[in-house]
């Protein structure tokens, strides 16, 4: 019985050394691990487009855009703040204001613009702002010249 009960223990004693050397060395993977049970990864799901009307509602100079190609290098991002969770089947939006712009010092074909942005979902409830810089083409320069 005695036997036993020290073969016991010192398979606990081994179990519990490997766990914590185990812990110590991959703490850092547990939070991952919790987030992939608690909210995991779903499938993507397609995602299906509308053609849009044959003819405009109103003039191009009365409507305001829909996309927004901007060819820019990100500088960085500031001031991130995540409000609100975001779901699936949510409609996101988003809002860009310019906040400051210069001339880069060291390529004078080029500029850096700050900009604050906003992300809204469908209720117009904030869930993202930040402040971005990024490096783009001054007035009259192209990609092709940077």
């Amino acid at each position: 019985m005695r036997r036993r009960s020290l073969g016991i223990i010192a398979i606990v004693a081994v179990l519990g050394i490997g766990a914590y050397l185990a812990f110590d060395r991959y703490w850092y993977y547990l939070p991952g691990l919790l987030a992939a049970i608690r909210d995991p990864i779903q499938p993507n799901h397609e995602v299906a487009w509308e053609r849009g009307p044959d003819v405009a509602a109103a003039a191009p100079a009365d409507r305001p855009p829909n996309i927004v190609l901007i060819v820019a290098d990100d500088l960085g991002w500031n001031d991130i703040k995540l409000t609100a969770p975001v779901f699936a089947g949510d409609t996101l939006y988003a809002e860009s204001e310019v906040i400051a712009k210069r001339e880069s010092q060291s390529r004078p074909t080029q500029g850096i613009v700050t900009v604050k942005t906003r992300g809204l979902n469908q209720d117009n409830k904030v869930v993202i702002a930040y402040e971005r810089a990024i490096l783009v083409p001054k007035r009259g320069y192209s990609v092709e010249d940077l």
